[in-house]
């Protein structure tokens, strides 16, 4: 580890395990995760950024030590998945000052888009086991480091192959997809729809399209 120059230390394997987060009892048990180590010989001015590729090198998750702007639209700065550009969510472990420094990935992809920053982006649906990779971005310097998700026995044990790990993660993604595509949709009407009603000349066959469609996208069951 040299003390004067940034440094990415190499993750551990990790079995890929799905199971829930459980609190109240003792011990306090964390949900499946991937640690990930760090050191910054100085306080850093600029954005830390961490991205989480898989084998091909597509980023499946990415983050950065900076807030978005709060005067951006949110569906501004939000990706569309089919694309592949993937957002950097601002992640409060990820630090810029100087020392060893410590963050975790659940292991997981970026959640469907959401109106409601809160929302956005969280419970995604989990990568299959495989080989990836992290790179950690510090001003002008990136490094890399490789290493692998492992298959929990107990699944492999039960008959669930590789293939099906990816086939599930595959549809989750598609399904994931849809969900944010409806979400912006039906954000997007729904700003048309207060125009429209603060508009003295509102076409009302056109408004009753819009409340029709805004009835099918937003449902009882979200």
């Amino acid at each position: 580890l040299l003390a004067n120059e940034p440094h990415l230390v190499k993750p551990m394997n990790e079995v890929r395990m799905r199971f829930s987060r459980r609190g109240g009892g003792i011990p306090e048990y964390n949900g499946p995760e991937m640690i990930f180590h760090y050191y910054l010989p100085e306080t850093v001015d600029g954005p830390v950024t961490m991205e989480i590729m898989d084998e091909v090198g597509k980023v499946v998750r990415a983050y950065s030590s900076e807030r978005p702007a709060s005067n951006v639209d949110p569906a501004e700065r939000e990706p569309e998945m089919a694309t592949g550009f993937v957002i950097r969510g601002y992640n409060r472990d990820l630090k810029k000052d100087k020392g060893l420094h410590r963050i975790s990935w659940d292991m997981r992809h970026q959640g469907s888009w959401n109106a409601n920053p809160a929302r956005s982006g969280v419970n995604g649906p989990m990568v299959a086991p495989g080989n990836f990779k992290v790179r950690l971005k510090v001003a002008d310097r990136s490094m890399e480091q490789t290493f692998q998700l492992l298959p929990d026995p107990n699944v492999t044990a039960a008959g669930v192959s590789q293939q099906d790990m990816e086939e599930q993660e595959a549809l989750s993604l598609r399904i994931i997809d849809l969900q944010s595509k409806a979400a912006r949709m039906a954000d997007a009407l729904g700003k048309r729809m207060k125009a429209a009603k603060e508009a003295e000349d509102t076409d009302s066959e056109l408004m009753e399209k819009m409340e029709r469609l805004d009835r099918e996208l937003n449902t009882a069951d979200g």
